[in-house]
């Protein structure tokens, strides 16, 4: 009987705790949530990792190899012509200026001794068929043409491309187109060309080096101008050797006849200026047209060595200068 009564107040107990838990225990309260003052920022793992191998001692970075040296390989250059002024269509943009004498000043053309040049305004000057004539002009003359007299000056002659046929004319220059395998004297197949003005101009071949080359060391070149400036027929005789770097000469080469009137115009123009042809720097002179239709030439300038330009005066009327570029030395 006692062990019944254990039995029944045993479940009776386990009953009231089930009854208590079930009904009458409070419920389990959630966590507090967390209370921020404003957003969150949120940081790359990456970030703290570099940070705290900051903190560490860095290993120094790996040396840069250096850099070999450049190896310098020598080029051998050709040597190559000078320049074509403008092209042979004419079409090429930003042609050559024009090498015409610079104009001199009223002040430098008053350093000029007035006696010689009141002297000079009253002389008649010699015409340039007279000093074409003159045997010591043209000794003088052929001397320089074959490089034999030391002068110590230069000298400069300027023109007009348009005007080149018409002075070649009047003192039979004869006008060449040389190509440089000309420079091989033993090459027996050279053609060079000549541009022929007896009647209508007309382009011809030469064997070799034409033969008035070998007496001449002055010439008026014509690679100096544009190609488009030239008269028709000495744009066909350029284009008898088509490639610039071919060609050797393509010029009017000046006859001894022409340069004894260099002369004597250089002398002519010191001794109205008073001064020394050995205290000459340079002389420039200019091709101009006279009253009576002829082609002369004048000295437009003296340049003394001490730096002192002078204006020779004029020795007689004469037309308006034709300025151009200058001829070769």
């Amino acid at each position: 009987m006692i062990g019944f009564v254990r039995q029944l107040f045993a479940f009776a107990l386990a009953a009231a705790i089930t009854w208590w838990l079930l009904f009458r225990a409070p419920a389990p309260s959630a966590p507090a949530p967390v209370q921020t003052s404003g957003p969150v920022s949120l940081r790359p793992i990456v970030e703290t990792a570099f940070e705290l191998a900051d903190l560490e001692d860095p290993l120094p970075p790996p040396p840069e190899p250096e850099p070999e040296p450049p190896v310098e390989v020598p080029v051998e250059e050709p040597e190559l012509p000078p320049d074509e002024a403008g092209s042979r269509e004419g079409t090429e943009e930003g042609e050559a200026a024009e090498d015409v004498p610079d104009p001199v000043p009223e002040a430098e053309a008053e350093t000029a001794p007035r006696a010689a040049e009141t002297e000079a305004k009253g002389a008649k000057r010699t015409r340039a068929a007279e000093l074409m004539r003159d045997d010591e002009l043209l000794d003088a003359a052929a001397s320089e043409l074959a490089g034999e007299a030391a002068i110590g000056f230069t000298t400069r002659i300027y023109s007009s491309p348009e005007e080149e046929l018409e002075i070649a004319r009047a003192f039979g220059e004869e006008i060449v187109l040389v190509p440089t395998a000309a420079k091989d004297t033993s090459a027996s197949d050279v053609v060079s060309y000549r541009l022929d003005l007896s009647g209508t101009p007309r382009v011809v071949t030469v064997s070799g080096i034409p033969p008035r080359m070998m007496n001449t060391k002055r010439t008026r070149d014509f690679l100096q101008y544009d190609f488009s400036s030239l008269p028709k027929p000495l744009r066909e005789l350029r284009t008898s050797i088509p490639r610039r770097d071919e060609i050797w000469v393509f010029a009017a080469l000046i006859p001894v006849e022409e340069w004894a009137i260099v002369v004597g115009r250089r002398r002519e123009a010191a001794e109205a200026l008073g001064v020394a042809e050995e205290d000459v720097e340079r002389y420039d002179l200019r091709y101009v047209r006279t009253p009576e239709g002829e082609i002369d030439i004048v000295v437009h300038r003296v340049v003394l060595t001490d730096g002192r330009r002078l204006v020779p005066p004029p020795s007689s009327p004469q037309s308006s200068a034709r300025s151009g570029r200058a001829s070769r030395r």
